[in-house]
């Protein structure tokens, strides 16, 4: 069952990922939001404060199949760039090409950008603001990102002379973007297809490495496996192999584009994150659930019980046990439902259903006692 579920999660938020990153603007899905008004031109304006960090957001609308993605030149695009992993288009303006890094699958509208001196200063000027982290446009607005320290929870009233400036600005930038699609021969291009589909990847892995992490640590919380050291070095392997492989092919696929190196960092992060969070749990279901073995039962004794409860986890029940399966021993204490526990008395027996494992990592089936 819990395979079924993991393999349906897996799908539907990798599906879900892939719509909202092609046809999504941040945020913002249609014409919903906080709208505001400066002079003639409405715009949105949304913010967040979490943990003493302001992120506000100024966003316009834009023609829809435009991806743009501009935010200051850091040292990992530049060392990108120079190994030839990355391929930033460059506009014959030495201070705007190493002040900013910007990704676009519409060629258009980067030779506008490059041909308009007066739209490369704007964005330059914008970015001057520290607070400005990045502007983009992934689906129907053009939206530029802010972050400060927040002194108070309260809201932030924009600046009437910064909001025209940076709204002036996104309609500048959407008006381009609308003349770059009229000049586009196609909606996307094959890289950026390839580079959502990975993102899209690297977010479904870990989201569903968070469900299934919290799902052990939360809602079992009882250790079914006897080889579980040896089993979490086995997940543990095969999620670096799978994260090689997500990563070379990551490398493959958007070497010298302008998004390798930006969805290499996210797969690392976020795929390597979800496969070592939920690989351990993945694994142990394909051991139980595919296991075909015969039961056998193997005695233990009960040489203590006690429980203790953690902060968020809960109350956690435990066994220490003494006994042999064959040659091999048992866990010197395994955690146990509280019916379990209840059940077990110290001093007396306890008979354990053992089956070998699907993998061959042995797990307990159920408890007996007599």
């Amino acid at each position: 069952m819990w395979i079924f579920l993991g393999i349906v999660s897996f799908v539907t938020v990798f599906v879900f990922g892939l719509w909202r990153r092609l046809t999504w603007a941040i945020g913002w899905p249609d014409d919903r939001g906080h709208l505001h008004t400066s002079g003639d031109q409405r715009y949105k304006f949304r913010e967040v404060v979490q943990n003493n960090i302001r992120t506000y957001y100024y966003a316009v609308p834009c023609a829809p199949g435009i991806s743009l993605r501009i935010h200051r030149e850091s040292n990992w695009d530049r060392l990108a760039k120079k190994i030839g992993l990355s391929y930033e288009y460059q506009f014959s303006d030495p201070e705007f090409d190493d002040e900013l890094y910007v990704v676009s699958n519409a060629p258009a509208f980067q030779a506008e950008l490059a041909q308009t001196r007066e739209l490369r200063d704007v964005l330059r000027l914008l970015f001057h603001d520290r607070r400005l982290q990045r502007i983009e446009c992934h689906g129907q607005h053009v939206v530029a990102r802010y972050r400060e320290k927040a002194e108070q929870a309260t809201p932030r009233k924009p600046d009437h002379t910064e909001v025209q400036q940076i709204v002036g600005a996104l309609y500048g930038i959407a008006e381009s973007l609308e003349m770059a699609k009229l000049n586009s021969a196609s909606r996307w291009d094959m890289y950026e297809l390839r580079a959502a589909l990975l993102a899209s990847l690297s977010t479904a892995l870990l989201a569903v490495g968070i469900a299934e992490f919290f799902r052990i640590i939360l809602l079992e919380r009882t250790q079914i496996m006897l080889d579980a050291g040896d089993l979490i070095a086995f997940s543990t392997v095969c999620a670096v192999a799978m994260l090689f492989a997500l990563l070379a092919a990551t490398v493959t696929l958007l070497r010298g584009s302008a998004y390798a190196h930006v969805i290499l960092a996210e797969v690392f992060i976020s795929g390597g994150l979800g496969l070592l969070m939920g690989g351990y749990a993945t694994v142990r279901d394909i051991n139980v659930s595919f296991d075909h073995s015969v039961q056998r039962k193997v005695q233990a004794d009960v040489l203590a019980k006690q429980s203790w409860r953690g902060r968020k986890t809960g109350t956690h029940y435990e066994l220490r046990l003494r006994g042999h399966d064959g040659v091999r021993g048992l866990p010197a204490k395994l955690e146990v439902s509280y019916a379990v526990y209840q059940l077990a008395q110290e001093g007396k027996p306890v008979t354990l259903a053992v089956r070998d494992g699907a993998l061959g990592y042995r797990w307990v089936e159920e408890y007996y006692f007599y």
